[in-house]
């Protein structure tokens, strides 16, 4: 099984490279899953489809949205699974300014931000925080006080009825219409 662990994860790596993906835009994961199997998470569809297309050495078993069945000459199954697909929420930004790091701790590089009303894929979570694909395809780590679980389609109805887009640098969402309400949030342009 660890022959056929390295031949998927080289085989991950070539095609991330042909793809020209990189660590801030692709990101995978291979390791021994129940019943002798492997199971492999991948971020991207475009990485889901090339391995549709062939690996060395591995034969489809079978295939569903987001997700193929291969098998190895030596017999061996591996389970492919696009993480995301098939979820109806998303983790949309709630803070008006949310850190995405390279990884799980606050002292990470900083890799991008997600301003409020953004929306991310989770791709796994680790304590209080989501490994996310960002909607620019962007990968890193978010801590989970930024982000709520949200239905897509509560976004997506919000969205199709929001009547402005902040302009200003930065601004306040205040308790009433009034000019002396108090502040409940900053917002951001």
């Amino acid at each position: 099984m660890k022959d056929t662990l390295q031949a998927i994860i080289e085989a991950l790596c070539a095609k991330e490279r042909e793809l020209g993906l990189d660590n801030r835009s692709s990101w995978f994961s291979a390791e021994p899953a129940d019943g002798g199997s492997l199971g492999v998470e991948l971020s991207r569809p475009e990485l889901l489809a090339a391995v549709e297309n062939g690996l060395p050495g591995f034969s489809i078993v079978g295939s569903a949205p987001g997700l193929v069945e291969m098998r190895s000459a030596s017999g061996e199954t591996a389970l492919f699974h696009l993480s995301g697909s098939g979820v109806d929420t998303v983790l949309w930004t709630v803070a008006s300014v949310a850190d995405i790091r390279r990884e799980p701790d606050h002292s990470s590089e900083l890799l991008s931000q997600a301003i409020m009303g953004e929306t991310m894929t989770a791709l796994e979570r680790r304590g209080d925080w989501f490994r996310v694909r960002m909607e620019d395809d962007y990968h890193g780590w978010v801590r989970s006080w930024h982000v709520a679980e949200t239905p897509k389609a509560e976004v997506e109805r919000y969205r199709s009825e929001a009547g402005a887009c902040v302009g200003a640098s930065v601004g306040y969402v205040r308790s009433g219409p009034e000019e002396d309400s108090i502040p409940v949030s900053d917002v951001t342009a």
